[in-house]
Protein backbone atom coordinates (compact mmCIF):
# COMPACT_ATOMS: atom_id res chain seq x y z
CA UNK A 1 0.00 0.00 0.00
CA UNK A 2 1.45 3.43 -1.08
CA UNK A 3 1.86 5.92 1.71
CA UNK A 4 -0.56 8.07 -0.27
CA UNK A 5 -3.16 4.97 0.69
CA UNK A 6 -2.35 5.06 3.83
CA UNK A 7 -2.84 8.36 4.70
CA UNK A 8 -6.25 7.61 2.93
CA UNK A 9 -7.16 4.83 5.27
CA UNK A 10 -6.30 6.79 8.20
CA UNK A 11 -9.05 9.51 7.42
CA UNK A 12 -11.12 6.52 6.45
CA UNK A 13 -10.60 4.13 9.52
CA UNK A 14 -10.08 7.21 12.59
CA UNK A 15 -10.36 10.61 11.68
CA UNK A 16 -13.80 10.78 10.09
CA UNK A 17 -15.11 8.88 12.79
CA UNK A 18 -13.63 11.31 15.23
CA UNK A 19 -15.10 14.06 13.53
CA UNK A 20 -18.46 12.68 13.25
CA UNK A 21 -18.47 11.48 16.65
CA UNK A 22 -17.39 15.25 18.17
CA UNK A 23 -20.01 17.55 15.53
CA UNK A 24 -22.98 16.20 17.89
CA UNK A 25 -21.11 17.98 20.56
CA UNK A 26 -20.79 21.52 19.02
CA UNK A 27 -22.89 24.09 20.96
CA UNK A 28 -23.56 21.83 24.04
CA UNK A 29 -23.59 24.03 26.57
CA UNK A 30 -25.12 26.89 24.26
CA UNK A 31 -28.47 28.84 25.39
CA UNK A 32 -30.62 27.79 27.91
CA UNK A 33 -33.81 26.60 27.31
CA UNK A 34 -36.34 25.78 30.14
CA UNK A 35 -39.66 24.74 28.24
CA UNK A 36 -39.00 21.44 25.91
CA UNK A 37 -35.06 21.06 26.67
CA UNK A 38 -35.50 20.75 30.24
CA UNK A 39 -38.53 18.91 30.81
CA UNK A 40 -37.36 15.56 29.93
CA UNK A 41 -34.21 15.93 32.22
CA UNK A 42 -36.42 17.20 35.01
CA UNK A 43 -38.32 13.85 33.99
CA UNK A 44 -35.21 12.13 34.48
CA UNK A 45 -34.03 13.43 37.91
CA UNK A 46 -37.36 12.88 39.34
CA UNK A 47 -38.12 9.39 37.69
CA UNK A 48 -38.35 7.79 41.00
CA UNK A 49 -40.81 10.24 41.73
CA UNK A 50 -43.07 9.69 38.88
CA UNK A 51 -45.81 8.39 38.21
CA UNK A 52 -48.93 8.26 35.69
CA UNK A 53 -48.96 8.28 31.47
CA UNK A 54 -45.32 9.63 30.47
CA UNK A 55 -43.69 7.31 33.17
CA UNK A 56 -44.74 4.24 31.47
CA UNK A 57 -45.20 5.78 27.45
CA UNK A 58 -41.27 6.60 27.70
CA UNK A 59 -39.92 4.39 30.19
CA UNK A 60 -36.65 3.29 28.34
CA UNK A 61 -35.93 7.11 27.58
CA UNK A 62 -36.59 7.40 31.23
CA UNK A 63 -34.15 5.45 32.45
CA UNK A 64 -31.39 5.71 30.36
CA UNK A 65 -31.82 9.31 31.42
CA UNK A 66 -31.70 9.00 34.78
CA UNK A 67 -28.92 6.66 34.57
CA UNK A 68 -27.05 9.52 32.53
CA UNK A 69 -27.71 11.87 35.36
CA UNK A 70 -25.42 9.40 37.87
CA UNK A 71 -22.44 9.84 35.86
CA UNK A 72 -19.84 12.48 36.33
CA UNK A 73 -21.05 15.69 36.01
CA UNK A 74 -24.71 14.34 35.03
CA UNK A 75 -27.09 16.37 37.64
CA UNK A 76 -25.89 19.47 35.63
CA UNK A 77 -27.55 20.71 32.41
CA UNK A 78 -24.34 21.28 30.33
CA UNK A 79 -23.67 17.44 31.64
CA UNK A 80 -26.62 16.05 30.27
CA UNK A 81 -26.44 17.30 27.00
CA UNK A 82 -23.03 16.20 26.32
CA UNK A 83 -24.29 12.69 27.51
CA UNK A 84 -27.22 13.21 25.24
CA UNK A 85 -25.66 14.31 22.48
CA UNK A 86 -23.32 11.11 22.30
CA UNK A 87 -26.40 9.23 21.01
CA UNK A 88 -26.70 11.50 18.31
CA UNK A 89 -22.76 10.11 17.55
CA UNK A 90 -23.70 6.48 18.50
CA UNK A 91 -25.89 6.78 15.23
CA UNK A 92 -23.76 8.34 12.94
CA UNK A 93 -21.11 6.01 13.47
CA UNK A 94 -23.07 2.63 13.31
CA UNK A 95 -24.93 4.26 10.27
CA UNK A 96 -20.87 5.47 9.09
CA UNK A 97 -19.26 1.82 9.47
CA UNK A 98 -22.35 -0.12 8.28
CA UNK A 99 -22.37 2.14 4.93
CA UNK A 100 -18.87 2.55 4.11
CA UNK A 101 -18.50 -0.67 3.44
CA UNK A 102 -21.25 -0.62 0.57
CA UNK A 103 -19.92 3.00 -0.72
CA UNK A 104 -17.36 5.66 -0.53
CA UNK A 105 -16.44 6.87 2.24
CA UNK A 106 -16.48 10.22 1.56
CA UNK A 107 -20.16 10.21 0.51
CA UNK A 108 -20.72 8.28 4.06
CA UNK A 109 -19.25 10.88 5.53
CA UNK A 110 -20.72 14.22 3.93
CA UNK A 111 -24.23 12.61 4.48
CA UNK A 112 -23.41 11.80 8.15
CA UNK A 113 -22.40 15.24 8.73
CA UNK A 114 -25.62 16.36 6.49
CA UNK A 115 -27.58 14.33 8.90
CA UNK A 116 -26.25 15.48 11.91
CA UNK A 117 -26.16 19.19 11.01
CA UNK A 118 -30.27 18.93 10.45
CA UNK A 119 -30.76 17.72 14.28
CA UNK A 120 -32.67 20.32 14.97
CA UNK A 121 -34.40 19.09 18.33
CA UNK A 122 -33.17 19.10 21.60
CA UNK A 123 -30.86 16.26 22.60
CA UNK A 124 -32.02 16.31 25.62
CA UNK A 125 -35.53 14.70 24.74
CA UNK A 126 -34.18 11.52 24.90
CA UNK A 127 -37.16 9.37 23.66
CA UNK A 128 -36.73 11.02 19.87
CA UNK A 129 -32.86 10.07 19.36
CA UNK A 130 -33.14 6.72 21.76
CA UNK A 131 -35.95 5.79 18.78
CA UNK A 132 -33.81 6.90 16.00
CA UNK A 133 -30.93 4.67 17.17
CA UNK A 134 -33.03 1.46 17.71
CA UNK A 135 -34.51 2.23 14.54
CA UNK A 136 -30.72 2.89 12.97
CA UNK A 137 -29.96 -0.82 14.47
CA UNK A 138 -33.38 -2.53 14.01
CA UNK A 139 -33.01 -1.90 9.74
CA UNK A 140 -29.34 -2.83 9.65
CA UNK A 141 -30.26 -6.23 11.14
CA UNK A 142 -33.19 -6.77 9.17
CA UNK A 143 -31.88 -5.77 5.71
CA UNK A 144 -28.54 -8.50 6.78
CA UNK A 145 -31.56 -10.96 7.94
CA UNK A 146 -32.96 -10.62 4.74
CA UNK A 147 -29.90 -10.86 2.55
CA UNK A 148 -27.74 -13.03 4.65
CA UNK A 149 -30.67 -15.56 5.49
CA UNK A 150 -29.05 -15.47 9.18
CA UNK A 151 -31.76 -16.11 11.96
CA UNK A 152 -29.84 -14.19 15.04
CA UNK A 153 -30.23 -10.97 12.69
CA UNK A 154 -33.94 -11.34 12.76
CA UNK A 155 -34.12 -12.15 16.05
CA UNK A 156 -32.05 -8.99 17.03
CA UNK A 157 -34.09 -6.74 14.56
CA UNK A 158 -36.94 -7.76 16.43
CA UNK A 159 -35.46 -7.14 19.75
CA UNK A 160 -34.38 -3.77 19.04
CA UNK A 161 -38.19 -2.73 17.40
CA UNK A 162 -39.19 -4.05 20.96
CA UNK A 163 -37.01 -2.26 22.70
CA UNK A 164 -38.00 0.69 20.67
CA UNK A 165 -41.72 0.35 22.20
CA UNK A 166 -40.66 1.20 25.41
CA UNK A 167 -38.62 4.56 24.36
CA UNK A 168 -41.84 5.62 23.16
CA UNK A 169 -45.32 4.36 22.94
CA UNK A 170 -46.01 5.57 19.61
CA UNK A 171 -42.91 3.78 18.18
CA UNK A 172 -45.41 0.79 18.16
CA UNK A 173 -46.17 1.82 14.68
CA UNK A 174 -42.22 0.08 13.90
CA UNK A 175 -44.15 -2.80 13.22
CA UNK A 176 -44.29 -1.81 9.89
CA UNK A 177 -41.18 -2.26 8.80
CA UNK A 178 -42.48 -6.19 8.75
CA UNK A 179 -43.83 -5.41 5.29
CA UNK A 180 -39.95 -5.24 4.14
CA UNK A 181 -39.80 -9.48 4.64
CA UNK A 182 -42.63 -10.25 2.77
CA UNK A 183 -41.96 -8.07 -0.25
CA UNK A 184 -38.58 -8.82 -0.08
CA UNK A 185 -39.80 -12.61 0.02
CA UNK A 186 -42.01 -12.05 -3.37
CA UNK A 187 -39.38 -10.51 -4.86
CA UNK A 188 -36.84 -13.35 -4.15
CA UNK A 189 -39.52 -15.58 -4.96
CA UNK A 190 -39.24 -17.28 -1.83
CA UNK A 191 -41.79 -20.12 -0.61
CA UNK A 192 -45.00 -19.07 1.46
CA UNK A 193 -43.46 -21.01 4.76
CA UNK A 194 -39.93 -19.38 4.08
CA UNK A 195 -41.42 -15.98 4.41
CA UNK A 196 -43.71 -17.21 7.78
CA UNK A 197 -40.54 -18.40 9.43
CA UNK A 198 -38.54 -15.19 9.24
CA UNK A 199 -41.03 -13.16 10.16
CA UNK A 200 -41.75 -15.41 13.43
CA UNK A 201 -38.03 -15.31 14.14
CA UNK A 202 -38.61 -10.93 14.23
CA UNK A 203 -41.56 -11.37 16.41
CA UNK A 204 -39.71 -14.08 18.61
CA UNK A 205 -37.05 -10.72 19.36
CA UNK A 206 -39.77 -8.28 19.34
CA UNK A 207 -41.80 -10.07 22.21
CA UNK A 208 -37.89 -10.92 24.24
CA UNK A 209 -38.11 -6.87 24.02
CA UNK A 210 -41.16 -6.84 25.36
CA UNK A 211 -41.53 -9.29 27.73
CA UNK A 212 -38.06 -7.61 29.51
CA UNK A 213 -39.75 -3.93 29.83
CA UNK A 214 -42.96 -5.38 30.54
CA UNK A 215 -41.98 -7.18 33.24
CA UNK A 216 -39.91 -4.56 34.98
CA UNK A 217 -42.92 -2.30 34.57
CA UNK A 218 -45.17 -4.68 36.42
CA UNK A 219 -42.73 -4.67 39.04
CA UNK A 220 -42.70 -1.22 39.54
CA UNK A 221 -45.71 0.10 38.29
CA UNK A 222 -48.48 -2.69 38.58
CA UNK A 223 -49.87 -5.51 36.24
CA UNK A 224 -52.46 -2.54 35.18
CA UNK A 225 -50.01 0.45 34.49
CA UNK A 226 -49.23 -0.60 30.78
CA UNK A 227 -52.79 -0.88 30.04
CA UNK A 228 -53.89 2.32 31.77
CA UNK A 229 -51.26 4.32 29.76
CA UNK A 230 -52.84 2.91 26.25
CA UNK A 231 -56.58 4.43 28.20
CA UNK A 232 -54.83 7.33 28.82
CA UNK A 233 -53.36 7.99 25.61
CA UNK A 234 -56.02 7.71 23.07
CA UNK A 235 -57.95 9.83 25.77
CA UNK A 236 -55.71 12.58 24.84
CA UNK A 237 -56.21 12.17 21.17
CA UNK A 238 -59.64 13.43 21.60
CA UNK A 239 -58.03 16.55 23.62
CA UNK A 240 -55.75 17.24 20.96
CA UNK A 241 -56.74 17.14 17.28
CA UNK A 242 -53.06 17.43 16.48
CA UNK A 243 -52.20 13.90 18.08
CA UNK A 244 -54.71 11.95 16.30
CA UNK A 245 -53.12 9.31 13.32
CA UNK A 246 -55.05 10.83 10.52
CA UNK A 247 -53.96 14.54 11.78
CA UNK A 248 -49.83 13.51 11.42
CA UNK A 249 -50.64 11.54 8.23
CA UNK A 250 -51.80 15.00 6.82
CA UNK A 251 -49.50 17.34 8.13
CA UNK A 252 -46.85 15.34 6.56
CA UNK A 253 -48.59 15.12 3.38
CA UNK A 254 -49.13 18.99 3.61
CA UNK A 255 -45.54 19.92 4.14
CA UNK A 256 -44.36 17.82 1.29
CA UNK A 257 -47.12 19.44 -0.72
CA UNK A 258 -46.22 22.96 0.35
CA UNK A 259 -42.69 22.03 -0.34
CA UNK A 260 -42.84 20.44 -3.49
CA UNK A 261 -42.76 24.27 -5.34
CA UNK A 262 -39.10 24.11 -4.40
CA UNK A 263 -37.72 21.07 -6.82
CA UNK A 264 -40.77 22.14 -9.48
CA UNK A 265 -39.85 25.25 -9.62
CA UNK A 266 -35.95 24.27 -9.86
CA UNK A 267 -37.24 21.53 -12.75
CA UNK A 268 -38.43 24.62 -15.09
CA UNK A 269 -35.07 25.31 -16.12
CA UNK A 270 -33.48 21.57 -16.40
CA UNK A 271 -36.60 20.56 -18.41
CA UNK A 272 -36.49 23.19 -21.15
CA UNK A 273 -32.89 22.85 -21.26
CA UNK A 274 -32.40 19.10 -21.35
CA UNK A 275 -35.33 19.76 -24.51
CA UNK A 276 -32.93 22.33 -25.99
CA UNK A 277 -29.78 19.50 -25.61
CA UNK A 278 -31.87 16.82 -27.87
CA UNK A 279 -31.75 19.55 -30.88
CA UNK A 280 -28.42 21.30 -30.17
CA UNK A 281 -25.43 20.54 -32.08
CA UNK A 282 -21.76 22.10 -32.26
CA UNK A 283 -21.19 25.38 -30.44
CA UNK A 284 -25.06 25.06 -29.38
CA UNK A 285 -23.45 22.42 -27.35
CA UNK A 286 -21.16 24.28 -25.17
CA UNK A 287 -23.81 27.52 -25.25
CA UNK A 288 -26.22 25.43 -23.32
CA UNK A 289 -23.59 23.70 -21.16
CA UNK A 290 -23.13 27.14 -19.99
CA UNK A 291 -26.67 28.06 -19.53
CA UNK A 292 -27.13 24.82 -17.43
CA UNK A 293 -24.39 26.02 -15.00
CA UNK A 294 -25.79 29.19 -15.05
CA UNK A 295 -29.42 28.25 -14.27
CA UNK A 296 -28.35 26.44 -10.71
CA UNK A 297 -27.62 29.29 -9.23
CA UNK A 298 -30.30 31.13 -10.59
CA UNK A 299 -33.01 28.80 -9.75
CA UNK A 300 -31.33 28.62 -6.34
CA UNK A 301 -31.35 32.33 -6.13
CA UNK A 302 -35.06 32.44 -6.84
CA UNK A 303 -35.91 30.14 -4.75
CA UNK A 304 -34.46 31.50 -1.82
CA UNK A 305 -35.88 35.04 -2.64
CA UNK A 306 -39.16 33.37 -2.45
CA UNK A 307 -38.82 31.94 1.08
CA UNK A 308 -37.02 28.70 0.59
CA UNK A 309 -34.27 29.18 3.04
CA UNK A 310 -32.77 31.93 4.47
CA UNK A 311 -28.95 32.70 6.34
CA UNK A 312 -30.43 33.52 9.82
CA UNK A 313 -28.72 30.09 10.91
CA UNK A 314 -30.69 30.61 14.37
CA UNK A 315 -33.70 30.03 12.78
CA UNK A 316 -35.65 26.66 11.37
CA UNK A 317 -36.25 28.77 7.78
CA UNK A 318 -32.39 28.50 6.61
CA UNK A 319 -32.66 24.40 6.81
CA UNK A 320 -36.51 23.80 6.18
CA UNK A 321 -36.48 24.20 2.42
CA UNK A 322 -33.71 22.61 1.35
CA UNK A 323 -34.35 19.96 3.64
CA UNK A 324 -37.91 18.95 2.14
CA UNK A 325 -36.43 19.47 -0.81
CA UNK A 326 -34.01 16.74 -0.27
CA UNK A 327 -36.60 14.27 1.03
CA UNK A 328 -38.83 14.64 -1.71
CA UNK A 329 -35.58 14.15 -3.99
CA UNK A 330 -35.91 10.84 -1.46
CA UNK A 331 -38.88 9.84 -2.34
CA UNK A 332 -38.80 9.88 -5.84
CA UNK A 333 -35.31 8.16 -6.06
CA UNK A 334 -36.60 5.54 -3.73
CA UNK A 335 -40.12 4.90 -5.66
CA UNK A 336 -37.59 4.50 -9.12
CA UNK A 337 -35.64 2.36 -7.69
CA UNK A 338 -37.86 0.10 -6.82
CA UNK A 339 -40.21 0.22 -9.80
CA UNK A 340 -36.72 -0.25 -11.99
CA UNK A 341 -36.64 -3.31 -13.62
CA UNK A 342 -32.72 -2.73 -13.72
CA UNK A 343 -32.63 -2.45 -10.37
CA UNK A 344 -32.04 -6.41 -8.01
CA UNK A 345 -33.82 -7.07 -5.10
CA UNK A 346 -31.47 -6.45 -2.43
CA UNK A 347 -31.50 -2.77 -3.39
CA UNK A 348 -34.72 -3.00 -3.77
CA UNK A 349 -35.15 -3.81 -0.14
CA UNK A 350 -32.23 -0.81 0.85
CA UNK A 351 -34.58 2.00 -1.09
CA UNK A 352 -37.87 0.13 0.45
CA UNK A 353 -36.61 -0.03 3.75
CA UNK A 354 -35.84 4.01 3.20
CA UNK A 355 -39.05 4.85 1.89
CA UNK A 356 -40.65 2.83 5.17
CA UNK A 357 -38.19 4.86 7.56
CA UNK A 358 -39.46 8.37 6.15
CA UNK A 359 -42.97 7.01 6.10
CA UNK A 360 -43.06 5.67 10.03
CA UNK A 361 -40.59 8.26 11.46
CA UNK A 362 -43.06 10.93 11.91
CA UNK A 363 -46.22 8.70 12.90
CA UNK A 364 -46.51 9.50 16.87
CA UNK A 365 -45.49 13.14 16.80
CA UNK A 366 -47.46 16.55 16.13
CA UNK A 367 -44.19 18.12 14.25
CA UNK A 368 -45.18 16.75 10.38
CA UNK A 369 -41.87 15.91 8.92
CA UNK A 370 -39.34 17.57 11.27
CA UNK A 371 -38.69 14.06 12.89
CA UNK A 372 -37.57 12.90 9.27
CA UNK A 373 -35.54 15.45 9.42
CA UNK A 374 -34.02 14.32 12.23
CA UNK A 375 -33.19 10.68 11.52
CA UNK A 376 -31.49 10.55 8.22
CA UNK A 377 -28.10 8.78 9.23
CA UNK A 378 -29.35 5.89 7.10
CA UNK A 379 -31.47 7.88 4.40
CA UNK A 380 -28.75 10.65 3.59
CA UNK A 381 -25.65 8.92 2.51
CA UNK A 382 -28.01 6.20 0.39
CA UNK A 383 -29.63 8.67 -1.68
CA UNK A 384 -26.12 10.42 -1.85
CA UNK A 385 -25.09 7.64 -3.62
CA UNK A 386 -27.41 7.17 -5.53
CA UNK A 387 -27.54 10.71 -7.49
CA UNK A 388 -23.46 9.93 -7.26
CA UNK A 389 -23.94 6.33 -9.31
CA UNK A 390 -27.13 8.59 -11.78
CA UNK A 391 -24.25 10.89 -12.20
CA UNK A 392 -21.44 9.13 -13.27
CA UNK A 393 -23.91 6.83 -15.09
CA UNK A 394 -24.89 9.46 -17.42
CA UNK A 395 -21.88 11.41 -17.23
CA UNK A 396 -21.29 11.99 -20.97
CA UNK A 397 -25.20 12.49 -21.80
CA UNK A 398 -25.56 15.82 -22.61
CA UNK A 399 -29.30 15.73 -21.93
CA UNK A 400 -28.57 14.71 -18.36
CA UNK A 401 -26.22 17.61 -17.77
CA UNK A 402 -28.74 20.32 -16.64
CA UNK A 403 -30.26 17.94 -14.00
CA UNK A 404 -26.83 16.84 -12.85
CA UNK A 405 -25.85 20.14 -12.38
CA UNK A 406 -29.18 21.27 -10.39
CA UNK A 407 -29.59 18.72 -8.03
CA UNK A 408 -25.20 19.05 -7.63
CA UNK A 409 -26.65 22.32 -6.57
CA UNK A 410 -28.94 21.65 -4.59
CA UNK A 411 -26.95 19.25 -2.79
CA UNK A 412 -24.15 22.06 -2.37
CA UNK A 413 -26.59 24.18 -0.88
CA UNK A 414 -28.46 21.47 1.86
CA UNK A 415 -24.57 20.62 2.96
CA UNK A 416 -23.64 24.66 3.24
CA UNK A 417 -27.08 25.72 4.98
CA UNK A 418 -26.80 22.45 7.54
CA UNK A 419 -23.36 23.04 8.29
CA UNK A 420 -24.05 26.38 8.98
CA UNK A 421 -27.24 25.89 10.91
CA UNK A 422 -25.91 22.45 12.93
CA UNK A 423 -22.98 24.84 14.27
CA UNK A 424 -25.07 28.14 14.89
CA UNK A 425 -28.85 26.93 16.26
CA UNK A 426 -29.36 26.47 19.93
CA UNK A 427 -32.77 25.32 20.81
CA UNK A 428 -34.62 28.62 21.94
CA UNK A 429 -31.06 30.00 22.50
CA UNK A 430 -32.28 33.01 21.68
CA UNK A 431 -32.07 34.85 18.05
CA UNK A 432 -28.57 36.03 17.70
CA UNK A 433 -26.16 34.10 18.44
CA UNK A 434 -24.01 37.22 19.28
CA UNK A 435 -26.28 37.22 22.51
CA UNK A 436 -26.14 33.80 23.83
CA UNK A 437 -22.74 35.46 25.58
CA UNK A 438 -23.90 35.71 29.49
CA UNK A 439 -23.42 32.39 31.94
CA UNK A 440 -25.34 31.90 34.94
CA UNK A 441 -23.87 31.93 37.74
CA UNK A 442 -25.56 31.34 40.98
CA UNK A 443 -26.92 28.07 39.91
CA UNK A 444 -24.59 24.66 39.96
CA UNK A 445 -27.47 22.54 37.50
CA UNK A 446 -27.07 25.79 34.50
CA UNK A 447 -23.54 26.65 35.40
CA UNK A 448 -21.15 26.97 32.81
CA UNK A 449 -24.54 27.43 30.28
CA UNK A 450 -24.49 30.91 27.94
CA UNK A 451 -27.85 32.45 26.93
CA UNK A 452 -29.09 36.25 26.94
CA UNK A 453 -28.79 38.57 29.32
CA UNK A 454 -31.95 39.35 30.46
CA UNK A 455 -32.94 35.32 30.71
CA UNK A 456 -29.35 35.19 33.00
CA UNK A 457 -31.16 37.46 35.49
CA UNK A 458 -34.46 36.75 35.47
CA UNK A 459 -32.88 32.86 36.73
CA UNK A 460 -30.48 34.03 38.69
CA UNK A 461 -32.91 36.05 40.45
CA UNK A 462 -35.55 33.27 41.00
CA UNK A 463 -32.62 31.03 41.83
CA UNK A 464 -31.36 33.45 44.63
CA UNK A 465 -34.74 33.70 46.00
CA UNK A 466 -35.21 30.19 46.02
CA UNK A 467 -32.05 29.41 47.73
CA UNK A 468 -33.41 31.31 50.83
CA UNK A 469 -37.26 30.59 50.73
CA UNK A 470 -37.30 26.14 49.81
CA UNK A 471 -40.31 24.36 50.07
CA UNK A 472 -40.64 20.44 49.12
CA UNK A 473 -42.41 21.02 46.25
CA UNK A 474 -43.55 23.50 43.23
CA UNK A 475 -46.73 23.82 41.17
CA UNK A 476 -45.60 24.88 38.16
CA UNK A 477 -48.04 26.74 34.94
CA UNK A 478 -46.90 28.79 31.73
CA UNK A 479 -44.99 26.52 29.53
CA UNK A 480 -41.85 26.59 32.01
CA UNK A 481 -41.28 23.08 33.39
CA UNK A 482 -37.46 23.19 33.60
CA UNK A 483 -37.78 25.50 36.73
CA UNK A 484 -38.61 21.98 38.53
CA UNK A 485 -35.33 20.99 36.82
CA UNK A 486 -33.37 23.77 37.52
CA UNK A 487 -34.26 24.52 41.57
CA UNK A 488 -33.81 21.10 41.75
CA UNK A 489 -37.57 20.78 43.41
CA UNK A 490 -40.31 17.88 42.11
CA UNK A 491 -43.41 19.06 41.35
CA UNK A 492 -46.70 18.75 43.67
CA UNK A 493 -49.03 16.88 40.71
CA UNK A 494 -47.04 14.57 38.25
CA UNK A 495 -46.33 16.83 35.32
CA UNK A 496 -44.22 19.96 35.24
CA UNK A 497 -45.91 20.72 32.61
CA UNK A 498 -49.39 21.02 32.82
CA UNK A 499 -49.91 23.16 29.25
CA UNK A 500 -49.24 20.33 27.23
CA UNK A 501 -52.07 19.77 24.78
CA UNK A 502 -52.06 16.05 25.67
CA UNK A 503 -52.16 16.74 29.49
CA UNK A 504 -56.03 16.89 29.44
CA UNK A 505 -57.87 19.46 31.88
CA UNK A 506 -59.54 16.41 33.01
CA UNK A 507 -56.31 14.78 34.25
CA UNK A 508 -55.26 18.30 35.53
CA UNK A 509 -58.90 18.39 37.94
CA UNK A 510 -57.82 14.95 38.91
CA UNK A 511 -54.45 15.88 39.91
CA UNK A 512 -55.16 19.11 41.55
CA UNK A 513 -58.20 17.39 43.45
CA UNK A 514 -56.13 14.96 44.90
CA UNK A 515 -52.93 17.53 45.73
CA UNK A 516 -55.80 19.77 47.69
CA UNK A 517 -56.84 16.08 49.19
CA UNK A 518 -53.58 15.79 50.78
CA UNK A 519 -53.02 19.26 52.08
CA UNK A 520 -56.54 19.28 53.39
CA UNK A 521 -56.39 16.02 55.15
CA UNK A 522 -52.96 14.95 55.99
CA UNK A 523 -51.37 18.73 56.11
CA UNK A 524 -49.11 18.59 53.20
CA UNK A 525 -47.01 21.57 52.75
CA UNK A 526 -48.70 24.05 50.49
CA UNK A 527 -45.60 23.97 47.38
CA UNK A 528 -45.02 27.55 45.90
CA UNK A 529 -46.32 28.56 42.75
CA UNK A 530 -43.79 29.63 39.91
CA UNK A 531 -45.91 30.86 37.06
CA UNK A 532 -44.23 32.50 33.47
CA UNK A 533 -44.39 36.24 33.46
CA UNK A 534 -47.50 35.32 30.59
CA UNK A 535 -49.77 32.96 32.58
CA UNK A 536 -49.59 35.41 35.77
CA UNK A 537 -50.62 38.31 33.84
CA UNK A 538 -53.99 36.13 32.35
CA UNK A 539 -54.49 34.80 36.19
CA UNK A 540 -54.35 37.99 37.69
CA UNK A 541 -56.29 39.84 34.35
CA UNK A 542 -53.76 42.15 34.74
CA UNK A 543 -54.40 43.87 31.10
CA UNK A 544 -50.97 45.93 30.69
CA UNK A 545 -48.88 42.98 31.72
CA UNK A 546 -50.87 40.92 29.18
CA UNK A 547 -49.93 43.66 26.56
CA UNK A 548 -46.56 43.31 27.44
CA UNK A 549 -46.08 39.80 26.85
CA UNK A 550 -47.63 40.06 23.87
CA UNK A 551 -44.95 42.17 22.73
CA UNK A 552 -42.10 40.75 24.51
CA UNK A 553 -42.78 37.36 24.37
CA UNK A 554 -39.68 35.04 23.25
CA UNK A 555 -40.39 31.63 21.44
CA UNK A 556 -42.20 28.98 23.20
CA UNK A 557 -43.55 30.97 25.90
CA UNK A 558 -46.96 30.53 24.91
CA UNK A 559 -49.89 32.74 23.06
CA UNK A 560 -51.79 35.13 25.30
CA UNK A 561 -55.16 33.84 23.30
CA UNK A 562 -54.83 29.77 24.42
CA UNK A 563 -53.85 30.79 27.99
CA UNK A 564 -56.71 32.62 28.40
CA UNK A 565 -59.45 30.17 26.95
CA UNK A 566 -57.57 27.74 28.94
CA UNK A 567 -59.38 26.61 32.08
CA UNK A 568 -56.49 25.27 33.83
CA UNK A 569 -55.58 28.91 34.13
CA UNK A 570 -58.79 30.17 36.17
CA UNK A 571 -58.39 26.70 38.16
CA UNK A 572 -55.65 28.13 39.26
CA UNK A 573 -56.30 31.37 40.19
CA UNK A 574 -58.83 29.88 42.33
CA UNK A 575 -56.27 27.70 44.31
CA UNK A 576 -54.02 30.88 44.86
CA UNK A 577 -57.34 32.50 46.43
CA UNK A 578 -58.40 29.52 48.26
CA UNK A 579 -54.51 29.01 49.84
CA UNK A 580 -53.97 32.60 50.12
CA UNK A 581 -51.06 32.84 48.65
CA UNK A 582 -49.34 36.43 47.98
CA UNK A 583 -47.25 37.43 45.23
CA UNK A 584 -42.82 37.56 46.58
CA UNK A 585 -40.99 38.17 43.07
CA UNK A 586 -41.76 39.03 40.33
CA UNK A 587 -39.49 39.63 36.97
CA UNK A 588 -39.39 39.38 33.49
CA UNK A 589 -39.90 35.53 33.13
CA UNK A 590 -41.37 34.27 36.55
CA UNK A 591 -43.90 35.00 38.91
CA UNK A 592 -43.65 33.24 42.54
CA UNK A 593 -46.33 32.98 45.10
CA UNK A 594 -46.30 31.19 48.19
CA UNK A 595 -49.08 30.63 51.03
CA UNK A 596 -48.89 32.79 53.81
CA UNK A 597 -50.69 30.06 56.22
CA UNK A 598 -48.52 27.45 54.91
CA UNK A 599 -49.31 24.50 57.17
Amino acid sequence: MSEQNKTINRIEKYLIPIILGLMPLVNFNQGVDFIDSMYSPGNFVFFKQMKGTWVVATFLANEIGHLFTMLPGGGTYVGIRLYTSLVISAIALIAYFTLRKRMPWYITAVGETIAICLCWCPTTILYNYLTYLFMTIGLILLYKGLTEEKRMFFILAGLSMGLNLFVRFPNVVEVGFILAVWVYGILKKKKFIEVFIETDWCILGYCLGVAVCMGIITLLYGSDAYANMITSLFGMTGDNASYKPIQMVFAVLRELRIGLKWPLIMAVPVVALSVAFKFAKGKAVKVLKVLSVLAMPTAILLCMKLGMFNRDYNSYQSIMGPAVTFVIIAIVVSVLKIFSKKTDADTKLIYGLMLLCIAITPLGSNNALFPVYNNLFLICPIILMAIWKEGVKFKNSNMAFPGMVMVSGMILLLFIQTVCFGSTFAFRGHKYTSERNDFVENNDILYGCTTNNERVEAIEELTSYWNENKTDKVLLLGNIPGVSYFLNVPTAIPTSWPDLGSYSYETYKTDMKELEGRIDEKGEELPTIILSFGANAVITNDKDAQEWFNENKEDGEGYLDVMLSDPKYSDMGEFIKKYGYEMQLRNEKFVVYTASNNK
